[in-house]
């Protein structure tokens, strides 16, 4: 993962993530597990709200429509006090 990268090369206090919303599920992941785990370990910096097509395999850049995950994101940041560099 991204984290273990960071961590294995000490270079896990110099950068944050910037979570997009179709990286995660090209990897297998929901965006609530990316979301979570990027939070969990004080490394989510930024977001990238759009949506994918799963069919396309890509970003799609539209609004997301998923009121259940735009939601939980949305109490990720705010509980992490909110999305700072």
């Amino acid at each position: 993962t991204v984290l273990g990268f960071l961590r294995q090369y000490g270079l896990q206090d110099e950068f944050a993530l910037n979570l997009e919303a179709n990286h995660g599920t090209l990897a297998g992941h929901t965006g609530e597990h990316e979301t979570a785990m990027a939070a969990a370990f004080g490394k989510l910096g930024s977001i990238d709200a759009n949506r994918n097509e799963a069919m396309l395999g890509w970003d799609t850049d539209m609004f997301p429509n998923d009121v259940g995950l735009a939601t939980y994101i949305m109490d990720v940041v705010l509980k992490q006090g909110g999305l700072a560099p």
